[in-house]
């Protein structure tokens, strides 16, 4: 859900981005419905947040990058090298 809500004005600004300038009626309900379909997706959380919940969306990029050095790079203190 949070990654939709994050995607989705990329998503819009691409599509408007590739609409013909003659169809502005057609841009124009695009631009509001993106942001309308946001607030959806915040209002369909809001029972989750309002009990005290925190939503988390996370990602493993490297999962190993904590336990070991990678090529000069600790998990902890940046660069070794420096």
């Amino acid at each position: 859900m949070l990654f939709a809500l994050a995607l989705l004005p990329f998503a819009g600004a691409l599509l408007l981005a590739a609409l013909p300038n003659d169809r502005r009626r057609l841009c124009a309900w695009l631009a509001g419905a993106f942001p309308l379909a946001g607030l959806a997706l915040v209002v369909m959380q809001a029972p989750t947040i309002m009990t005290g919940e925190v939503l988390r969306w996370s990602v493993d990029w490297v999962p190993t990058l904590a336990s070991r050095s990678v090529s000069g790079w600790t998990a902890s203190r940046g660069c070794s090298r420096c």
